[in-house]
């Protein structure tokens, strides 16, 4: 049995229809990806820069309890706000970190911390414990030629995540 010329027609329509709306969506998805994730580095970068500038003022990493209260001004609520702050040494070991927090969850490998110190940023999205996603800003801090420390600034992805579910719902 072969279906008419109207059907025919139709099904492809209808086909052709649903093709062009499953790949908008993946697009329109894609983009808001993008876009929401660049609003959140840019927000890091700037937290980033405040909290660099705070520890530049200092001088030096070497009082653990000024760089302490720095983070801990900066990290309010911690993980459980979804904020978090690092400072570690130019070796990647840590100094002070928002309370809470596990530092090895935001670990650098050798070459991480070679591009952070020639002064390239480096963002990232970090799985941690209980299946959350944090995106990590991690930037060093220079004075002069010498280098202080690394700057890790973190936030949890979840609003990105929720939007986007409810964009699929």
């Amino acid at each position: 049995m072969t279906l008419s010329v109207r059907w025919r027609l139709t099904l492809w329509i209808t086909a052709s229809l649903v093709v062009t709306l499953v790949v908008i969506f993946f697009i329109l998805s894609f983009a808001l990806r993008q876009m929401l994730t660049s609003d959140l580095d840019d927000d890091l970068s700037r937290d980033a820069d405040q909290i660099t500038g705070l520890l530049f003022i200092r001088g030096s990493l070497d009082d653990p309890e000024a760089v302490r209260e720095i983070v801990d001004r900066h990290s309010v609520g911690g993980l459980a706000s979804g904020f978090v702050v690092l400072v570690r040494d130019p070796q990647g070991n840590g100094v002070a970190a928002t309370a809470g927090v596990n530092p090895e969850e935001f670990a650098l490998d050798q070459g991480d911390i070679g591009r952070v110190l020639a002064s390239d940023a480096l963002s990232r999205n970090v799985d941690i414990r209980g299946g959350e996603e944090v995106r990590v800003r991690t930037v060093s801090i220079t004075l002069g030629e010498n280098v202080l420390g690394i700057v890790q600034v973190g936030e949890s992805t979840d609003l990105i995540s929720r939007t986007l579910d409810r964009l699929r719902t």
